[in-house]
């Protein structure tokens, strides 16, 4: 048979090897990676681009010259073991292209040898069709010291048995792009798993090219938040798939949960939105929104797929889609669930904080004069409400399904209770006079119904299916139901807190004011005023900003 010769330029060819890693962020992450690999327990990266250098520093095994030549024999052909995160081979090159230089130094944990040096200069290597080798050197003047130690005379000692160092950083700025915040994020959701069972530490120092130098210390990631039930899938090409998922906390930013994937036996994870885009027609665009949107938190584990070379997804074969239609299933039988709750959850708390300022400034209207006859109605509840610092007066007829929030300073004294409102030491006597309005919903603490003098009107949101009033006033304990699923409410409600405020505001007056006229009138003052409703929300959702503007500057003079 015939055959025809066939040749390439190796150095241009190495060069295109490493924009597998197509970012200075990619090269950086990979050095980190392969010195969790090396059972570091302190990796130290510090990353300069004012003087456009990069150093990823770890206390590692470090490596002999038969290892570090060795793997330089199988670029593309990884000397790992199975249980290591890295496979490919590539990350020793990876920094080619994105420095104009950088250094491979390393001695053997155990061993008294030097440590010896590598070169790679990004530029001399693509001018090489033949690549006659990369130059080392003995660092006779280094030697690894852990802290404490007496130094030998004249030796400068480092705590590091590892080191890459790049120089001559791209300036690239879509390239170069380094910040602190998403190298942080990333090393906690990829290596996390892997950091816990090594026990390995990340210092990360980034010095913008602006001179600003920030600092931090990474642990690996904990997940704190509510544990779910492990759910198994079984699959006929993905074999098992483990979901080990938490409800991330709410935080002071809301809930930031990171979800990561991974494989059996391999401590790597990638990125839920990593995974999200290299299975891009495979997931459903809400399954991808419930696993990205900070609720969940935690590790899917397939047992069969495979990592792809650029570790930022799986392997696409049938094996990937088995995966990926378990996914859909676990959100649809599990996570939707968990996500409406805390929809409905979020939805309850914005009301009964907009309902806490909006009885703040009814209140004061109460007290202005003029209203007496609105607040001649609040005195007249036949039950009032106790809580903390409220004195039991009379028989208790009933608790609370919900917890209430109180406004803060009606009538309380003392400091801040759990909830944010104001709690007080009980009194040793009821208030006559006091007239505290509180809101129901998920804040709070739950209180109770009681027959006395200690009274004040309660906002409750209510879901009122098949109803077609706007609010119900239970005049008897003096609460206030607004009616949420009613279409005018839905209206105020997706438009601001504002609108929403001065609709319900309006509805509280009207409610207050109805309750004054003689029955026999009622009907047909409730017609009038469900009638004027309508109106009364155009105005408010039509609104120009300029008005309000106006209105406010008129009101400060």
């Amino acid at each position: 048979m015939n055959k025809s010769k066939l040749a390439f330029h190796e150095g241009k060819a190495l060069i295109r090897l490493a924009e597998k890693y197509p970012t200075l962020l990619a090269v950086i992450l990979e050095s980190i990676q392969n010195a969790i690999d090396t059972l570091a327990s302190t990796v130290w990266v510090t990353v300069n681009l004012h003087r456009s250098t990069v150093t990823v520093r770890d206390d590692g095994t470090g490596a002999t010259k038969d290892y570090f030549e060795k793997a330089l024999l199988s670029v593309c052909h990884s000397i790992k073991t199975d249980d290591k995160m890295g496979r490919w081979g590539l990350g020793l090159i990876s920094p080619l292209g994105k420095c104009d230089m950088f250094t491979f130094t390393s001695t053997k944990r155990g061993t008294v040898g030097p440590y010896l040096r590598w070169t790679f200069d990004t530029e001399k290597l693509e001018r090489q069709s033949k690549i006659d080798g990369i130059p080392f050197e003995e660092v006779n003047d280094v030697v690894f010291m852990p802290s404490g130690s007496t130094p030998p005379f004249r030796k400068q000692t480092v705590p590091w048995r590892t080191e890459v160092a790049m120089r001559g950083v791209t300036k690239d700025r879509l390239i170069g792009k380094v910040e602190l915040s998403e190298l942080r994020d990333t090393i906690l959701e990829r290596f996390s798993e892997a950091m816990r069972k090594r026990g390995t530490m990340i210092v990360l120092t980034v010095v913008s090219r602006t001179k600003e130098r920030a600092q931090e210390e990474i642990v690996a990631l904990q997940f704190d938040g509510k544990r779910l039930p492990v759910v198994r899938y079984e699959g006929k090409d993905c074999g098992g798939t483990t979901f080990e998922l938490y409800l991330a906390r709410k935080k002071s930013r809301g809930r930031t949960g990171k979800v990561s994937v991974g494989i059996r036996h391999n401590d790597y994870r990638v990125g839920i939105r990593d995974f999200a885009r290299s299975a891009t027609g495979l997931l459903a665009p809400e399954v991808v929104d419930a696993l990205t949107s900070g609720v969940f938190e935690g590790y899917i584990i397939s047992q069969k797929c495979e990592l792809n070379s650029d570790r930022k997804g799986f392997v696409q074969n049938d094996s990937l889609l088995d995966f990926c239609l378990h996914l859909e299933r676990w959100v649809q039988e599990v996570g939707l669930k968990h996500l409406q709750d805390l929809d409905d959850m979020r939805r309850d708390e914005r009301f009964q904080v907009l309902g806490l300022k909006s009885l703040s400034i009814i209140e004061d209207m109460l007290k202005s004069p003029g209203f007496e006859h609105l607040m001649k109605v609040i005195k007249g509840f036949r039950y009032g409400t106790i809580g903390a610092g409220h004195f039991p007066k009379g028989r208790v007829v009933e608790t609370q399904e919900r917890p209430s929030v109180a406004i803060q300073g009606s009538g309380t004294k003392s400091g801040k209770g759990s909830s944010g409102t104001t709690a007080s030491t009980p009194p040793k006597t009821d208030h006559p006079e006091h007239s505290p309005g509180s809101v129901l919903g998920t804040l709070g603490r739950r209180r109770k119904v009681v027959r006395g003098h200690s009274t004040g009107l309660q906002f409750s949101y209510d879901e009122m299916p098949g109803q077609s009033v706007l609010w119900q006033f239970d005049v008897t304990y003096g609460v206030l139901h607004f009616n949420t699923g009613h279409p005018l409410w839905e209206k105020a409600e997706r438009k601001s807190d504002r609108v929403l405020m001065r609709f319900q505001e309006h509805i509280a007056v009207k409610a207050l004011t109805l309750a004054t006229i003689p029955p026999e009138w009622t009907e047909v003052a409730e017609k009038f005023v469900y009638e004027e409703l309508p109106a009364v929300l155009h105005l408010l959702l039509n609104e120009r900003p300029t008005a309000r503007k106006k209105n406010a500057v008129a009101a400060a003079a």
